[in-house]
């Protein structure tokens, strides 16, 4: 539960019996199937199910999952189910044909956490947090564009981001999983704040980079060996 959930007051929370798009799927199965017969439609939907579902194989899948699945498998066409998700799963990560500013919206989420009551009873508000998760290296997105930690300051400015992070989850070539966060703080302060907060909790590694950026590399050690964050200040 975030901290700032009690923001959303009018929200009731709900336990998911099946896939969105399972339900959405259902309405229109009673409703118009004659929608359902449409190969762009009901692909539309599979591919919902089969990403939400992991191809069905999800332990939270469940029987209406797999049936309306069944009933949607015109929108596989010859791939069929399996050829279906191994192109969606592609198509998730391949971000060739994209600008920064998309790939940073593609999972992008924002928070702006309430502080304490100042001394005249006004309640004081902290920064404005972003993070964007991403399926390549901290690397590649630098190499994506030429001005891209320049894009990544401009997405940040747009957003009004005192604190925006990149989560980048990937595999190397040695199909090791890695993950690496990217930080950029709007002041050193804050910065200084963040990595002083890392260092009490985990190793850093300085690594030095051309430029103004000051770099760090969190190791994360015992269960935590196969993965590495680093912490860029731009």
């Amino acid at each position: 539960m975030h901290t700032n959930m009690f923001v959303y007051i009018y929200v009731h929370p709900h336990i998911r019996d099946c896939s969105c798009s399972t339900l959405i799927a259902e309405k229109f199965a009673l409703t118009s199937p004659e929608i359902l017969t449409g190969q762009g439609f009901s692909r539309l939907l599979l591919a919902g199910i089969l990403i939400d579902t992991g191809n069905l194989t999800s332990p939270h899948c469940t029987s209406k999952d797999k049936y309306m699945a069944s009933l949607l498998i015109s929108g596989a066409g010859r791939f069929g189910c399996n050829g279906l998700y191994h192109i969606l799963k592609y198509k998730m990560y391949d971000v060739s044909d994209l600008k920064i500013v998309d790939i940073l919206h593609k999972d992008f989420k924002k928070w702006t956490r309430v502080g304490k009551l100042d001394a005249v009873g006004s309640q004081l508000v902290a920064p404005h947090l972003g993070m964007s998760s991403i399926g390549i290296s901290i690397t590649q997105l630098a190499a994506h564009e030429d001005t891209s930690y320049q894009e990544i300051k401009n997405f940040q400015k747009m957003e009004k981001l005192q604190l925006f992070m990149i989560v980048s989850g990937y595999y190397d070539s040695q199909k090791n999983f890695k993950r690496e966060i990217l930080v950029s703080a709007e002041s050193t302060e804050l910065m200084r704040n963040l990595i002083c907060f890392f260092e009490s909790r985990l190793p850093f590694k300085v690594l030095h980079q051309p430029g103004n950026l000051c770099c760090k590399v969190i190791n994360l050690v015992e269960l935590f060996t196969y993965k590495s964050c680093r912490i860029v200040h731009l």
